[in-house]
């Protein structure tokens, strides 16, 4: 047993070595360099994404409670999906934001007129 598991040692060590080696000693790794390239959207893609964030943002804005998914405002129709749900999340976020501003802006007033 114990020259099947030498045998099989020296069979790997020997396959692990071949497989190391190369033609000339001195030659290097090749280097592999891997690049992202993310394409900006185009400049009219711009646009129709703020014309959706600000209805989007309008509409958050202007309601009293839930927010309503659709229907879609008009300016977002061009939108694929990611794109518009990406803009009704942060449409929303800064809304809800702005109202937080506001209310702690009206207690701090209130609170400057109780003194």
């Amino acid at each position: 047993m114990r020259t099947r598991t030498a045998a099989a040692a020296a069979a790997l060590l020997t396959a692990a070595l071949t497989a190391c080696s190369g033609a000339s000693g001195d030659a290097e790794p090749v280097k592999t360099v891997t690049t992202t390239v993310t394409p900006s959207p185009a400049p009219a893609a711009e646009d129709t994404t703020q014309a959706c964030y600000d209805a989007l943002y309008e509409r958050a804005a202007t309601a009293a409670g839930e927010v309503a998914f659709e229907p879609t405002p008009a300016p977002c129709a061009q939108l694929g999906d990611s794109e518009y749900l990406e803009a009704y999340m942060e449409s929303l976020q800064a809304a809800n934001e702005a109202a937080l501003e506001e209310r702690q802006r009206q207690r701090d007033e209130a609170e400057q007129q109780d003194q």
